[in-house]
């Protein structure tokens, strides 16, 4: 009987022992104690058989456990390490200062439901310095030379040289594509090459260019310009184009123009825009007649916009001006605001007001380019007319 009854406190004490398995150490060495009251010591065991090592305390198990966790940090090691024995805990000082060294935790098993954007580890970023290349050489040039290597990153800076009969250049991308740039074979005979060390200063660099790949980028930014490429414009009072649609058909098609900013369109809606441009533009128009037998002839104008920049529509409700206003992208990062305008001859004076007025509701510009026919009266100090503007 004493020894069931032993048994059944005992099975009930290793469940009490799972239960708290869990609580804070500063209960252990309660619990350690009942556990020794309850056990008998190997000295009162009579027996032929070997004595099995003492089974480690309750301390112990826990705190091997949280040692092998890999979720484990320093704080929870160190409090774990807190309530083994005085002796014990210098044995795992080594384990404590190796969680400390390495406290980060990542959570590789996370749920994927999350709203939260988990960002990624960046590439490490390698350089080159290549010299010895023309004055006339650009960045604009070298990347051009590389796109044929289809570069994950890319940033190019010109670099200040002691003299102006060369150039030369820091060329950065990811350390993955290094061996690419460093390959002799794909540079010009007599060009300098070699890896770039140490930290590159702002005071050395003379013109700056980076591009990143589409696939690292917002989808909808793929196909923007880069901030090297030079906006090539086309601006021209045309005096109407009705009856030369096929002209200037030809002529743009002909031509590689950005943006083209015309004055004086005399169109109508009868005539489509895709008689006077291809499928590489998008137009915007203001005409000032309705119809081709329209009374009102003259003036309208136009804008036409190369599609890679994403040009975008700004209106101004109540404004009876024959202008047209847009945003175009420049880069992932800026815009322009581009504007063309047309005045009738002998104008007043609030219409031009009006114009500048405008202004106003585009101050978040930086950039802006305005072109158009003004027909602006211009008089000296003694009141004497001169052509317009």
């Amino acid at each position: 009987m004493a020894s069931d009854h032993s048994g059944t406190i005992m099975d009930l004490f290793i469940e009490l022992k799972n239960e708290f398995a869990s609580f804070r150490p500063d209960i252990y060495n309660k619990i350690d104690g009942f556990s020794k009251l309850l056990s008998p010591s190997t000295d009162s065991i009579q027996s032929d058989e070997p004595v099995s090592p003492v089974s480690p305390s309750l301390q112990q198990e826990i705190f091997e456990a949280v040692v092998k966790s890999k979720d484990s940090t320093y704080a929870s090691v160190a409090q774990s390490a807190s309530a083994l024995p005085e002796g014990q805990s210098k044995v795992i000082s080594h384990v404590v200062k190796e969680k400390k060294s390495n406290s980060k935790v990542v959570l590789n098993d996370a749920g994927k439901n999350s709203n939260l954007e988990i960002v990624g580890k960046m590439p490490k970023r390698k350089a080159i310095f290549l010299s010895r290349l023309g004055p006339s050489t650009t960045v604009n040039d070298i990347t051009n030379y590389l796109s044929s290597l289809k570069l994950q990153y890319l940033q190019c800076n010109r670099l200040k040289t002691k003299f102006q009969s060369y150039a030369s250049f820091h060329i950065e991308v990811y350390e993955c594509d290094l061996q690419l740039l460093l390959d002799a074979s794909f540079w010009p005979e007599g060009c300098l090459i070699t890896e770039f060390y140490g930290k590159l200063r702002k005071d050395q660099i003379s013109q700056a260019f980076t591009s990143e790949s589409p696939a690292n980028l917002p989808e909808s930014n793929s196909s923007i310009p880069t901030v090297s490429k030079r906006l090539s414009l086309f601006y021209q009072n045309v005096r109407g184009l009705r009856t030369k649609t096929s002209d200037f058909y030809s002529s743009v098609a002909s031509d590689d123009q950005d943006v083209l900013l015309i004055t004086e369109t005399w169109l109508c809606d009868e005539i489509d825009s895709l008689e006077l441009f291809d499928d590489r533009y998008l137009v915007f128009r203001r005409d000032r007649g309705s119809s081709s037998d329209s009374c009102r002839r003259g003036g309208g104008v136009l804008i036409a916009v190369k599609k890679c920049f994403n040009p975008c529509i700004l209106d101004l409700p109540g404004s009876d001006l024959e202008a047209v206003w847009l945003s175009i992208k420049l880069n992932y990062r800026q815009k322009m605001l581009v504007c063309v305008v047309y005045f009738p001859p002998s104008s007043r004076a609030d219409t031009y007001v009006e114009f500048f007025d405008c202004f106003e509701n585009f101050g978040f510009f930086y950039n802006i380019l305005i072109c158009g026919d003004f027909n602006l009266p211009i008089y000296d100090d003694f009141g004497s007319n001169y052509p317009t503007l």
